[in-house]
């Protein structure tokens, strides 16, 4: 929004010092533009929306039963079309403090307006009847049309509200209705949906301008849908609450409620990841499974690297009630390391090498970590109080290679993981073998559409928490 305003908005803005007085008081607090969901975000360097439009035709049985309530009157239409969008924007987004645009009414004489627009805030509470919004929304537009001799656009400075370029810092959305309304007084500015609605002898029609950038036309019509529904609804029960006021239809209702959250799926909730990836071995031996910048591996040879290196950890002490922790770089030893840690029956504890020696020191003491698999490089002057040893030492990966017995099973602890401690210290959380099969199969139907013993290694990736860490060349399976 361009800050030069005219000499007469200027002016009116030292001159009209009631409405002035108005307008701040009745947009105090701390105001939120009330919009509609959107699609998408603003594409990056783009400062002008994108505008498209559908139009759509409201049934004759709710055109009729609106100008019955409106007792025929263009002015009361308005209010009423004000009192549904505010509403659906209460229902669509859960606010009950909304604000929407609308200009003001025609002029008779043309000329330069020092004000053409008017900002409506109402304010919502679940226990009123629609009724008593009607009345809400009817005498903010009468005050609102009073005190209509103030420009608007200065009241983001005069209120302290950030205005970013590109954008009307009071609404991002408008409706109007044309046969008391101008458009064109609306028009210079740049708004997320402009509602237009002009009223025939026979009919209601509605024109839906949008921002094609974050909206797509069927997110468009589905809101028409709702807004139709919703009006419908609410002035054929003035008496309702508004927290009763249905938005969906019934077929609707059910296929979120019932369909959408039907998610029950079964999974091998006794085995634990590291089977599941044992599994994976035998059905494709000699497929590459992991490439770094100096390594490759098939999965027979990774998984043969983590038995030898969880046989070693058994050695060391570390068991089934055990946690172990493991700070590494990108590099094909962190997926080793995860399996290894995994195959002797502890939890894992993923570390980032980026971590101050403080931190590092007391995660590894709060987890009571028995031993740290890192590379040297990464400690090289820590006094770390936790055994170490280090993945690039090729003893590790000598002695037998077939897959161990476990000391674990589906209720023993995965890994560890530590929230960030922005306020406070970090506090770990233990995951279970069980959730992370869970999600483990629910990631493969979802991401890969297979079966839960079949499915890509770079969810592996994923679910072991090691994402953060890795830049590896993770392929198919098949």
């Amino acid at each position: 929004m361009n800050r030069e305003f005219s000499k007469e908005r200027v002016f009116a803005a030292r001159e009209y010092e009631k409405e002035r007085d108005y307008w701040l008081d009745k947009l105090s607090g701390e105001p939120v533009k009330s919009g509609f969901p959107k699609d998408n975000l603003r594409p990056t360097g783009s400062k002008e929306s994108q505008r498209n439009s559908a139009s759509f035709k409201l049934p004759a049985d709710l055109f009729e039963r609106l100008m019955a309530v409106a007792n025929n009157s263009d002015s009361r239409l308005h209010i009423l079309l004000v009192t549904g969008l505010s509403l659906l924007l209460y229902k669509y987004t859960g606010r009950r403090d909304i604000l929407i645009g609308t200009p003001i009414d025609k002029q008779e004489v043309e000329g330069e307006f020092i004000n053409t627009i008017l900002t409506l805030r109402s304010t919502i509470d679940d226990e009123m009847t629609v009724k008593e919004f009607l009345m809400q929304v009817r005498q903010t537009i009468v005050e609102a049309g009073e005190h209509q001799n103030y420009p608007l656009e200065t009241l983001p400075y005069d209120l302290g509200i950030p205005v970013l370029e590109g954008e009307f810092a009071l609404f991002a959305t408008a409706l109007l209705l044309r046969n008391i309304q101008d458009e064109r007084y609306i028009s210079h500015l740049d708004l997320n949906l402009i509602f237009s609605f002009l009223r025939t002898e026979e009919r209601l029609e509605c024109l839906v301008e949008y921002d094609a950038h974050l909206y797509e036309k069927e997110t468009v019509e589905r809101i028409m849908f709702h807004f139709i529904y919703l009006m419908r609804e609410a002035f054929n029960q003035v008496d309702l609450k508004l927290v009763d006021v249905p938005l969906m239809t019934e077929p609707e209702r059910d296929e979120i409620i019932v369909a959408f959250n039907d998610t029950a799926a079964d999974y091998p909730r006794d085995s634990m990841i590291h089977r599941l990836f044992e599994e994976q071995v035998k059905r494709t031996p000699g497929n590459l499974a992991v490439e770094s910048r100096d390594k490759r591996l098939t999965y027979r040879e990774l998984n043969e690297a983590a038995n030898r290196l969880a046989r070693f950890l058994r050695k060391k002490g570390i068991k089934n009630d055990s946690a172990a922790a493991i700070m590494l770089e990108s590099s094909a030893e962190v997926l080793i390391a995860v399996l290894a840690v995994l195959k002797a029956g502890a939890a894992y504890l993923p570390l980032g090498f980026e971590y101050p020696e403080e931190r590092i020191n007391y995660l590894l003491e709060n987890s009571r970590a028995k031993i740290l698999l890192t590379r040297e490089s990464l400690v090289r002057g820590m006094e770390l109080r936790c055994p170490v040893i280090y993945v690039e030492d090729k003893a590790f990966y000598t002695g037998k290679s077939e897959d161990l017995e476990p000391l674990n099973n589906s209720l023993s602890p995965a890994y560890i993981i530590y929230t960030s401690g922005t306020t406070g210290q970090p506090k770990g959380v233990v995951v279970e073998h069980r959730s992370l099969v869970n999600y483990t199969c629910w990631a493969a139907r979802t991401y890969v559409k297979d079966e839960p013993t079949d499915f890509p290694l770079y969810i592996y990736l994923d679910l072991l928490r090691f994402d953060r860490y890795i830049d590896l060349y993770a392929p198919y399976n098949r």
